[in-house]
């Protein structure tokens, strides 16, 4: 299950995102998770963990979901392509629109983030429309989106204590 989102928290912009790998083989097992003793039953088991948010340059910021190895191949990319060309909109839309993965393969990657050019925006990506980044007013993508937007689950977060 993942979840990543873009929100604006009282007026600040939040990224958000897990770090759980799952897999959609259905001879793959889970591994033990660090945080709970046993895993309720799941739709996909758990293979791995990694970072799926990235500062990417200080007004720019990204979260993925879908395929890690796109993700490993765009992530460095777009870093190493901001820092030679400088970070503003038409260059991450240039950026997305015309990169090639050198692997192929390994399905749809959406990315949600943030882009400060002049004031914060909220964006979204993905493989299946790489020409098109669509700015609006928060994004939540991934397998978990469901459960992190039901009302039961608000609920549990509105009584965590902070």
């Amino acid at each position: 299950m993942t979840v990543v989102a873009n929100l604006l928290v009282e007026g600040v912009p939040v990224l958000i995102g897990d770090t759980v790998i799952t897999s959609s083989d259905p001879s793959a097992v889970s591994i033990t998770v660090p945080t709970i003793k046993t895993l309720p039953p799941l739709r996909r088991p758990i293979t791995g963990f990694c970072r799926k948010v990235y500062i990417i340059e200080k007004r720019l910021a990204v979260a993925w979901t879908g395929s890690l190895l796109k993700a490993v191949q765009l992530i460095p990319s777009l870093r190493k392509h901001i820092k030679k060309h400088g970070m503003a909109e038409g260059e991450l839309q240039a950026f997305l629109s015309s990169y090639q993965f050198p692997v192929q393969g390994g399905g749809v990657l959406r990315l949600v983030g943030w882009i400060a050019e002049r004031e914060p925006r909220p964006f979204w990506w993905s493989t299946e429309y790489p020409g098109e980044i669509v700015y609006d007013e928060h994004d939540i993508e991934g397998s978990g989106t469901a459960f992190f937007v039901n009302p039961s689950f608000q609920d549990t977060v509105s009584k965590v204590r902070v």
